[in-house]
C-alpha cells in the first residue's frame, strides 16, 4: 500500500514538473519570499521572454518523504499556475484553485566570493538544482559565424544581452579555480557539468575540454566529484575522446538534437556539415571509450514534429511523441543514452514560441523512463540516468526513470 502511494505521488509530481517545464507559473506579485532562497540566473538560456524586475527564485522543490523533485521556474504571466504564499508557507495556486505545496533551493552563499580581479565564482560557475555546479568554457559557438547555428538554439544572442562573464572563453585555469572555491565552500555540490559552444575547430573544443580536465584533476577536492560531464561536439580526431577520458571526465555527451535525417539538416545546418551519421559513429565509439551506461546523447522534445518551414504551429503532440520514442528506441539499441530537454522560447531564436501539450509531454517522459529503465544501461544502483532528481531542474528525464524503477520493484 505504501509503494503505492509512492508511485502515486511521484506520478502526480512528474505530471506537475512537466506543466511547470512546458507552460511556466507566474508569481503573485504582493509574495513574500524568504531570505535564504536561490535566485534566479541567467545560465545558457533565459528560460522565459517574460523578464522580471525583483528577485525570483531559480528553482522550486515538489516536496516528497523520500524523494523531492525539482523544477525550474520559467515565468509566465499568463500561465495556469502561480507560486503564492500564506504566512511562511509556499505553494503553487492552480486556476482551479487547487494549492501545491513547494519549497526553494537553499541559496549558495558563496556564489559572490571573488576568483580574481574581475570576477565572481557565479561569473564562471552556475550553481544548478541543489548538487550540481556547471560550466561554459565557451559562450560563443562558430556556428553563428556563417549563420548555420542550430535553429533553436540562443546561447550567443544571450550571452551578448545577458552578458556575465566578460570574455566568451573562460581559460581551464580559471574554472579551476572556480570549482575548486564552489567544492572547498559548499558541501552539498555532488556533480559537474561541462557544457560549451564550438570554439575555432572541433578537435579544438576537444583539445580544450582535455586541458580543463587535467587542471581539475589537479584539484585536492576532485575526487569529491561523483560525476563530471563533457558536453560538446564530437572531434574529428576521435581519439581526443580516449584523451578526453584519460583526463578525468567520466561521462560524455554529444548532442544530436533531432533524430529526422532531413529536420536535422534544417535545424542543424552546422551539425549536418559534421555529419549526422559522423555523430552517431562518434557516440558509438564514446561507448568504446567510456563504458556502457556513461555516453549520452540529446534531442530536443517538441521540434521533432515541425514541418520543413520550422513553423511554430506546425508541432504535432501525437507525431512528437512517436518521433521522440522511436529516437529513444534506435538509441537504445546502440547503447547511447537518449535525454531530451524540453524546447523553450527566450525570445532570441529563429523558431519562435511553440505551444507544447503538458499531457502529451507527461506520457512521451513516462515511457521514456520505461524504456530507458527496461534497456539495463543504467547501472542497478542508480535511481537517475544521471546526477540525481535533485540536479537537473529544466527537464523531466530523471523523475521518469526513477519512477518506471519504483513501478518494476526495484527501489
Amino acid at each position: 500500500m505504501n509503494e503505492m502511494r509512492d508511485i502515486t505521488c511521484l506520478e502526480e509530481n512528474l505530471f506537475i514538473k512537466t506543466n511547470l517545464l512546458v507552460e511556466g507559473c507566474d508569481i503573485e506579485g504582493s509574495i513574500a519570499l524568504p531570505r535564504n532562497f536561490q535566485e534566479k540566473k541567467i545560465h545558457l538560456y533565459a528560460h522565459s521572454t517574460f523578464k522580471n524586475d525583483t528577485p525570483i527564485p531559480d528553482d522550486i522543490i515538489l516536496p516528497h518523504k523520500t524523494t523531492p523533485f525539482i523544477s525550474r521556474i520559467r515565468l509566465n504571466k499568463n500561465a495556469s499556475l502561480k507560486l503564492s504564499s500564506q504566512g511562511d508557507k509556499y505553494f503553487l495556486l492552480h486556476e482551479s484553485g487547487a494549492h501545491i505545496p513547494v519549497e526553494f533551493v537553499p541559496r549558495f552563499d558563496t556564489s559572490n566570493l571573488p576568483i580574481n580581479e574581475s570576477n565572481t565564482l557565479s561569473e564562471v560557475c552556475s550553481f544548478l538544482g541543489n548538487d550540481l555546479i556547471g560550466v561554459v568554457p565557451s559562450n560563443y559557438c562558430f556556428y553563428f559565424k556563417n549563420s548555420n547555428e542550430c535553429r533553436f538554439c540562443e546561447i550567443w544572442p544571450t550571452y551578448r544581452k545577458e552578458v556575465d562573464y566578460l570574455k566568451p572563453i573562460k581559460t581551464a585555469e580559471v574554472i579551476k579555480k572556480s570549482v575548486s572555491l564552489a567544492l572547498e565552500q559548499e558541501p552539498r555540490v555532488k556533480y559537474l557539468a561541462i557544457t560549451s559552444g564550438n570554439v575555432k575547430s572541433y578537435d579544438f573544443t576537444a583539445k580544450l575540454f582535455v586541458k580543463i580536465g587535467r587542471s581539475l584533476k589537479e584539484m585536492f577536492s576532485f575526487n569529491r566529484l561523483h560525476e563530471v560531464l563533457a558536453t560538446l561536439m564530437p572531434p574529428d580526431d576521435l581519439n581526443l575522446i580516449k584523451e578526453i577520458k584519460d583526463s578525468g571526465i567520466n561521462k560524455i555527451y554529444f548532442p544530436l538534437e533531432v533524430f529526422e535525417k532531413e529536420l536535422f539538416k534544417i535545424i542543424c545546418p552546422g551539425k549536418y556539415t559534421y555529419g549526422y551519421d559522423k555523430l552517431i559513429d562518434a557516440l558509438e565509439f564514446a561507448v568504446d571509450v567510456f563504458g556502457v551506461g556513461n555516453v549520452y546523447t540529446n534531442f530536443v522534445y517538441g521540434i521533432q514534429s515541425l514541418s520543413p518551414s520550422l513553423n511554430a504551429n506546425s508541432y504535432q503532440p501525437e507525431l512528437e511523441n512517436e518521433r521522440s520514442l522511436v529516437a529513444v528506441e534506435k538509441m537504445l539499441e546502440r547503447k547511447i543514452i537518449p535525454v531530451f530537454t524540453i524546447y523553450h522560447y527566450s525570445g532570441y531564436n529563429s523558431i519562435g514560441n511553440i505551444r507544447l501539450s503538458a499531457e502529451h509531454t507527461f506520457h512521451f517522459f513516462k515511457e521514456m523512463g520505461e524504456k530507458i529503465f527496461n534497456s539495463g544501461l543504467i547501472p542497478e544502483n542508480s535511481s537517475s540516468i544521471i546526477f540525481s532528481t535533485s540536479s537537473l531542474s529544466n527537464t523531466a528525464y530523471n523523475e521518469s526513470f526513477l519512477l518506471a524503477k519504483l513501478k518494476g520493484g526495484q527501489l
